[in-house]
Order: structure tokens, then C-alpha cells, then sequence
């Protein structure tokens, strides 16, 4: 059973605490409230005794005691060997709590879930953006050492096919040298090979992957020339007359004047002829014309290999590698290599292919 403590004349001081002590009911004897005022019960007490008095029981009265003090005993006829509890210091009950409004959890709650959502809407961008940082830096390093692999393959490759070209172009060079021993006197080494003549200046054109020489200017010669400079050489190539009159070669090809070089010519008709470039004034010296050869494939559109061999002041001139004529002359020295064209009173377009060099 609780105890309450009611404050005496509205106040509440906790240094004079009361107390108010209840009877205890018994279950056979009527309550105060089902009899009359100042009826006696209708029956004795239990406590050994009718009380003294048909008089009711007072009501309890609030005796006031002094802070520590031990309180007198109660008699009451009705309590038999009643021990009244001890009294302690007691405090001011505790206020009661406030009735917390309903709106402020869920105000509360609505700030945790903003600041949280915030909190995810910076957290999240900045992760996102540091993976696709990281992963920017894994493909940019992986695209740069595979660049940079890619890089060091590339020139490994090239150069491995640059070392692989030149030793195939020497293997080649060697073989066809082998194979193309100059057939006129066994002399030298091969220096060109080319199916389509060195050409770097003149009147030639390449039609159709072939090497042209027109020339409609009648009693004249068109010249076309390139590469080194040899002094002792042989050199021939193919010649075919598409039309016109005649073409051949030119050697010693000296070019600081004008042109300035020898001339070995053949014509449809199965003549030669040898002659001297004088140079600017483009006069010839003819040193031989008219003669016939037996090894010339004579008429239009038939290819004819015209050689020479020259060493020194002494030259050797070949048709299909056959001696055709020698002649001795000290005008020129050294030049470059070419071909003509020579119009004789027709229209003239020449062919040539397969150069051929070889070096003393």
C-alpha cells in the first residue's frame, strides 16, 4: 500500500513530511459509511474487548512532527501491538513530466531524414566520382602502356622489317648480281637494275606504267637522262619504235651546256647511227650512219636490247648483245646515262624498259 504525504495548509515543505496512517479493514465488520452516526456495530471486537465507548472511531488527524523526531505511539483500542513506522527525511515529490507533444518526434525525425538524404547526395557524387576518377586513371594507364607498347612494338616491327628488307634486298642484290653477269665483256659489277629507266630530266612521260619519248620536231633528237655518273660502265635497255623513226641511247651525258653527250641511235628500217652532241648549238658530229646490222629485229613494234661498253676513250656498241661497231673518242669523258629519240621526218614516240648498269 502507498503512502501519501499531503501538504499542510497548501504548502510543501519538505523538511516536515506527514503521514497518515489508514485503518486496517476487517471483512466482518461493517464499514463506517453502512452505519449510522454514533450507531455502535452490532457486533464485539475482535480485538479482545468492546471499545470502552459506543462511540465511532475519529477520524485520523495529521499530527505535525518535528524534522528527525521519533512520533508517539498511537493508542487505539483497535489496534492491538501496532508498531508505528519509523519517520526519514523526505524530499519535495518529483515534478511530473511535462506531456511531450506528438509533432516533435516527427519533426525530428523529418530533420534526421534531410540531413541524411544531404548527406548521401554529397557522399554519393564524390564516391561515383572518385571510382570513375580511378577508373579513369586504370584506362588512361592501361590506354598509355598499351600506347606505349603498342609504340615500342610499332618501331621493334619496323625496325625488324627494315633489317629484314635490307638483308632481302642484299640477298637479292647478291643473287641478281649473280644472275646478271654483264654480258658484253664479263667485266664489272651491277649497279641499276630498273625496269623503268632513271629518269630526271627531259622530255620522257610514263604512260600506263611504261616510259614514253615523243618527238614531232623533224631532224631533231629529244633526250631524256637521270642518275650517277660513270666514266667506265656498260649499260643497255630495251627499245621498242611505236611509230616514227628512230631512238636509242645516250652516255656520258656531261649537261653544263646544253646537252652535251654520245648518241647511239637505231631505226625501223635496220640502220645505226653514231653521233657527238656538241652541246647548245646542237650541232651532231656524225661518226657513223647508214649501216645496216643482221641482229636487229627490224620494223615497228619490235624490241631491240641496245649496249655499249665504255672504258676509257675506247667504246664498244651492241644490238640483242651483238658487236655491232667500236669507235675512239676523247670529247667526253664522264656523264650520266639516258635515252632518245630521233625524228627523221616522222613523228617518233619510243618505249623503253629493263635498265641495266653495270659498274667497272
Amino acid at each position: 500500500m502507498s503512502t501519501f504525504y499531503p501538504p499542510e495548509s497548501g504548502k510543501n515543505n519538505p523538511n516536515q513530511p506527514h503521514h497518515l496512517i489508514p485503518p486496517v479493514p476487517n471483512e466482518n465488520t461493517p464499514t463506517l459509511a453502512s452505519l449510522p452516526y454514533g450507531q455502535p456495530p452490532s457486533h464485539s471486537s475482535p480485538y479482545g474487548g468492546p471499545p470502552a465507548q459506543n462511540t465511532p472511531i475519529p477520524p485520523p488527524q495529521y499530527h505535525r512532527y518535528p524534522p528527525n523526531a521519533t512520533p508517539p505511539p498511537i493508542s487505539n483500542p483497535n489496534y492491538a501491538n501496532y508498531i508505528r513506522p519509523q519517520p526519514g527525511n523526505y524530499g519535495a515529490p518529483p515534478p511530473a513530466p511535462r506531456p511531450q507533444s506528438r509533432a516533435k518526434p516527427f519533426i525530428i525525425g523529418i530533420l534526421v531524414l534531410i540531413i541524411l538524404g544531404s548527406i548521401a547526395a554529397i557522399a554519393i557524387p564524390y564516391e561515383k566520382t572518385q571510382i570513375d576518377n580511378t577508373n579513369a586513371t586504370a584506362t588512361v594507364s592501361t590506354q598509355q602502356t598499351g600506347v606505349a607498347r603498342n609504340a615500342t612494338g610499332t618501331v621493334t616491327t619496323q625496325n625488324g622489317h627494315i633489317t629484314a628488307t635490307a638483308q632481302a634486298n642484299a640477298r637479292a642484290t647478291a643473287s641478281v648480281v649473280a644472275a646478271n653477269p654483264n654480258p658484253y665483256n664479263n667485266k664489272g659489277t651491277l649497279v641499276v637494275m630498273e625496269k623503268n629507266p632513271i629518269i630526271e630530266m627531259g622530255e620522257c612521260q610514263t604512260i600506263n606504267g611504261t616510259l614514253h619519248l615523243t618527238n614531232s620536231q623533224q631532224e631533231t633528237a629529244d633526250y631524256c637522262w637521270g642518275g650517277a655518273s660513270y666514266t667506265d660502265f656498260a649499260y643497255d635497255i630495251e627499245l621498242t619504235i611505236v611509230k616514227g623513226d628512230c631512238g636509242g641511247i645516250i652516255f656520258r651525258e656531261d649537261g653544263t651546256e646544253g646537252n652535251k653527250e654520245y648518241m647511239f641511235n637505231i631505226c625501223q628500217d635496220g640502220k645505226y647511227s653514231v653521233d657527238i652532241d656538241q652541246g647548245a648549238a646542237r650541232q651532231f658530229r656524225n661518226l657513223l650512219y647508214g649501216a645496216r646490222t643482221a641482229g636487229m629485229h627490224q620494223g615497228l613494234n619490235q624490241t631491240n636490247l641496245v649496249g655499249v661498253v665504255a672504258q676509257g676513250t675506247n667504246f664498244s656498241l651492241y644490238v640483242n648483245k651483238q658487236l655491232v661497231t667500236t669507235f675512239t673518242d676523247s670529247t667526253y669523258g664522264t656523264g650520266q646515262i639516258g635515252v632518245d629519240a630521233w625524228d627523221n621526218g616522222n613523228a617518233t614516240d619510243i618505249t623503253f624498259a629493263n635498265q641495266r648498269v653495270w659498274k667497272f
